[in-house]
């Protein structure tokens, strides 16, 4: 390893004294260290753009937690280099290691102790009479929701064109294993291994109790248009919790597995079970 990049979220307390510690371990193992800009606040060293210290990086190091990972994988798309997470937030099912063990992260990833985990993208482009609008990739999932908080969305979902189901809910979350532990899990969704190839369509708080999550093949096109019952209702768009689309009556959404992978490195001495286990805290029953 002769370059790792580095980037960091500055609203978290956590990150300033892992760079502090993290940068000269990494130097000590003849590690080159490019920090973007805004990292290089934390150390009062010199920082080059985010595009550079990626194009640079033969690795990049995210501190902060799983939205810091997001955030920093759209900036880096398309050029997605080998990833590790740093928790210096909150879950963090998508780090790496905890924000008191700089040194020893340094060793393992100098000694090369991990593992490399392709995460798979899922990627939607949105339509108006057949014209592309928008094209966006997310890590964990792409969102419908209402912009009118007093309004349900209505949306029609087909899968290879066969009509699945008219959805009437607050939202509907199109989401890649990688993301079921995340907002789908929070709207019921099933918990998938990375390692499977599929995509997870859960509906928020639908109208109808008998709408649950359908999990759909990783080979299978997915088109879902929006139904609004006045020409002034919207639904938003969101990719990875950011904004980036507003959808009108008649747009549609067409979502399919993306072609792109995240390298993620994990550690070799930790199962995404075993990641479950610690992060929901699953001891087994009490009674």
């Amino acid at each position: 390893m002769d370059c790792i990049g580095i980037t960091a979220n500055d609203e978290k307390d956590g990150a300033a004294a892992f760079l502090k510690r993290f940068v000269p371990a990494l130097e000590a193992r003849g590690v080159r260290v490019v920090l973007d800009e805004l990292s290089a606040s934390f150390t009062a060293g010199e920082g080059v753009p985010f595009d550079q210290m990626v194009n640079e990086a033969e690795m990049v190091v995210v501190l902060g937690g799983d939205g810091t990972m997001l955030h920093a994988v759209q900036k880096m798309l398309p050029n997605l280099k080998p990833t590790i997470g740093v928790n210096v937030g909150t879950l963090g099912f998508l780090t790496f290691s905890q924000g008191d063990d700089p040194e020893e992260t340094a060793r393992i990833l100098v000694d090369g102790e991990f593992r490399i985990s392709p995460r798979r993208l899922v990627e939607g482009v949105v339509k108006r009479d057949g014209r592309e609008l928008c094209r966006v990739q997310a890590l964990n999932e792409i969102t419908l929701t209402r912009s009118n908080v007093a309004r349900m969305i209505r949306v029609e979902a087909s899968v290879r064109g066969d009509l699945l189901n008219r959805y009437h809910a607050d939202g509907l979350i199109i989401s890649t294993p990688t993301g079921s532990t995340a907002y789908s899990m929070s709207a019921g969704g099933p918990i998938v291994s990375p390692a499977a190839e599929v995509i997870l369509l859960t509906p928020i708080c639908p109208h109808a109790l008998s709408n649950r999550a359908v999990v759909v093949g990783d080979d299978e096109a997915i088109d879902l248009q929006v139904v609004t019952p006045s020409p002034d209702d919207r639904v938003v768009l969101t990719v990875d919790g950011y904004e980036r689309h507003v959808i009108v009556e008649g747009d549609v959404l067409e979502v399919r597995l993306a072609s792109e992978f995240l390298p993620l490195g994990m550690r070799t001495d930790r199962s995404f079970y075993e990641i479950l286990r610690r992060k929901l805290r699953w001891h087994g029953s009490n009674v």
